[in-house]
């Protein structure tokens, strides 16, 4: 695509990075990390041009807001669209002073976000939102599939966080989960059968 924009995506899901990607990918140049450390090493260090930020705020240390923190410290003044499945009053306030260029809400709706990234970029996304409404993008089996691993992904790390406890039980699960999604798509729904991972 030339003369795309380029968009960053900042987030410790890789199923929530791939359903990002899949969706934006006919717009726009997409470069994806998996965490902040990694984001503004990118961002500070120019190491690529990047247009605009997507920035997802539960992130492990250091968290999307540290980021923010970070970025108005050295002076980076960069489109960013927070991302999140917590779009709750306190978070909105909070992020009301970093200037964000807006909210993306988990889980994901394909035309809302073709729509929402159109207008803060100036890009023209009505083909891609029409086709992506006219095929039916965000009911297909693998869409669904994945949206439904992340948020049970999401619920899951709410919980660890609450119990105080690290998330790589959560990582672990959700691979399972993974594997066992893809196991069942795979085969007959009237014959399919649990398999078993070594738990």
């Amino acid at each position: 695509m030339a003369n795309a924009k380029r968009l960053l995506i900042v987030d410790d899901s890789e199923i929530d990075r791939s359903i990002l990607r899949n969706i934006l990918s006919k717009c726009f140049e997409i470069t994806e990390v998996e965490n902040g450390h990694a984001a503004l090493e990118l961002i500070t260090k120019n190491r690529i041009k990047i247009d605009g930020v997507l920035l997802d705020i539960s992130m492990p240390v250091p968290d999307g807001f540290n980021v923010l923190d970070i970025m108005s410290e050295n002076g980076i003044n960069i489109p960013i669209v927070l991302v999140t499945a917590e779009a709750t009053a306190a978070n909105v306030q909070r992020a009301a002073k970093y200037s964000i260029a807006g909210f993306i809400s988990k889980p994901f709706e394909p035309k809302v976000i073709l729509e929402k990234l159109g207008t803060i970029f100036a890009i023209d996304t009505t083909q891609v939102t029409a086709e992506a409404h006219e095929d039916n993008f965000a009911k297909t089996e693998t869409y669904e599939n994945d949206t439904y691993i992340a948020k049970l992904t999401a619920i899951y790390k709410a919980y660890l966080k609450n119990m105080d406890k690290d998330d790589y039980h959560c990582c672990r699960v959700s691979k399972l989960m993974e594997i066992l999604l893809i196991e069942y798509s795979l085969s007959s729904k009237a014959t399919w059968t649990p398999l078993t991972y070594g738990l």
